[in-house]
């Protein structure tokens, strides 16, 4: 690929021998005011002349810096990101479009952040908390996500199909966000923050799992045989793997200790989440179950503690430099201008959510909520991110939804994240960023 010098005399010839008629309403003085700018504006405008390494550089540097910016405030980094995409987009400014390569990369960073997600999860809490968890799930995430669907569906009168998809997203919590805002505020030490990751947790496995049969290709029969079948095969293998964890353990540790023994850990992590999604994408279920129960068989007892926190801290690097500020931004990019009827259900989606948990988290903490106030369920419940917009992108490339309620979800998503979460401002930091 040859790179061209951008000098004056280059960047008048460029805008007098590609300026188009269909292009003539379309003026770049209107946000910079000269041809040079006029010219650079309509490179990446026009996506016949548009690098992909120039689309990631602007998406990368502008999500990034966003992110930044809005968590010095309290509000969660996606915000920003998505925020990033969104003028960047269509919906704004026009400068990048939503390409097939973009597509792609976001999907190959959705693969790494669920697998993340699983890793982050681990089956140990799942199993200690689950009374707690279950309760949980069913006040914080299944109650809200009913009435969701009742407003969408008896108000709106919005197909049910996408009714089933807009209140799994927007109700669903995010272990992506809440996760890091436990950590972040020291929760994990208190059992109440443990009971709320392993319940957010069966949130996320539960959304995934309807998103699994309403996205199948097949019957429902074959689709619930299918997970049922894996379910049972996941949880032999877990526990056989924790079975015989201290020879796993072992094994693992004398891996760690051989000149390429961590490139090779991380590479079977790799290659052992690809190899569950696609078995999962060839029997009609969204890759991104598989991903996320790959990382759920990675634990501290089966590879040991030290290679543990090497993968973990190293996927954490990976996802939080690139692939979270990539896929965020490019899931704005998506986003489009709505009308006044998507404007009024993305309000009411937002009361009733605020509404719901609020409610349902101010219940659960009364119960379970060991050594954690309410405010600071209510702000964890509130935690919004990947999971629903990955929801909301896969229904959206499926065809289940339009592009308006996609829309819809990604701003519930920013704006759930910039409501409820910053309760949480009184809590003391302990340190851990994002």
């Amino acid at each position: 690929m040859e790179t061209a010098r951008l000098d004056s005399q280059t960047l008048s010839t460029f805008v007098s021998s590609n300026l188009h008629p269909a292009h003539s309403s379309y003026d770049g003085r209107e946000f910079f005011g000269d041809t040079a700018s006029e010219a650079i504006n309509l490179m990446l405008h026009k996506s016949d002349h548009m690098e992909i390494l120039i689309a990631i550089l602007i998406l990368m540097s502008s999500a990034t810096g966003l992110g930044l910016l809005v968590e010095e405030i309290g509000i969660p980094h996606v915000v920003g990101e998505i925020g990033a995409g969104i003028i960047l987009g269509p919906a704004l400014l026009n400068l990048i479009s939503y390409t097939p390569t973009l597509s792609d990369l976001a999907s190959v960073s959705l693969f790494f952040i669920i697998l993340l997600i699983g890793v982050e999860a681990t089956t140990d809490v799942l199993i200690k908390h689950y009374a707690t968890a279950i309760r949980l799930t069913l006040m914080g995430f299944v109650i809200p996500t009913v009435f969701l669907f009742a407003v969408s569906y008896f108000i709106f009168h919005i197909p049910i199909l996408m009714c089933i998809i807009i209140s799994i997203a927007v109700g669903v919590p995010s272990i992506s966000i809440i996760s890091i805002l436990i950590l972040k505020y020291g929760l994990l030490r208190k059992e109440g923050g443990q009971r709320i990751l392993a319940g957010v947790v069966f949130s996320d496995i539960l959304a995934f799992l309807a998103l699994a049969v309403v996205n199948g290709n097949g019957s429902v029969l074959v689709l619930a045989v299918g997970l049922l079948t894996f379910l049972v095969v996941f949880l032999a293998l877990d526990f056989l793997m924790r079975s015989h964890a201290r020879e796993l353990s072992s094994l693992f540790g004398s891996l760690r200790k051989t000149e390429k023994g961590e490139a090779l850990s991380f590479g079977f992590v790799i290659i052992a989440g690809l190899v569950i999604a696609s078995l999962l994408q060839l029997i009609g279920i969204t890759y991104v179950l598989g991903a996320f129960f790959a990382g759920l068989l990675i634990s501290r007892a089966i590879v040991g503690a030290r290679l543990f926190n090497m993968l973990r801290n190293t996927f954490r690097r990976l996802n939080n430099s690139f692939f979270i500020p990539l896929f965020f931004s490019i899931a704005g990019l998506e986003v489009s201008l709505i009308g006044a009827q998507y404007v009024l259900l993305l309000i009411a989606l937002l009361l009733v959510s605020v509404a719901s948990v609020s409610v349902m988290g101010y219940e659960w903490a009364r119960m379970d909520a060991r050594g954690l106030r309410s405010r600071s369920v209510i702000a964890l419940l509130g935690g919004r991110g990947a999971v629903g917009i990955a929801i909301g992108s896969i229904a959206l490339s499926g065809g289940l939804i339009n592009g308006s309620i996609y829309s819809v979800i990604v701003l519930a998503t920013v704006c759930l994240s910039i409501i409820l979460p910053p309760l949480l401002r009184g809590q003391r930091r302990v340190g851990y960023r994002g």
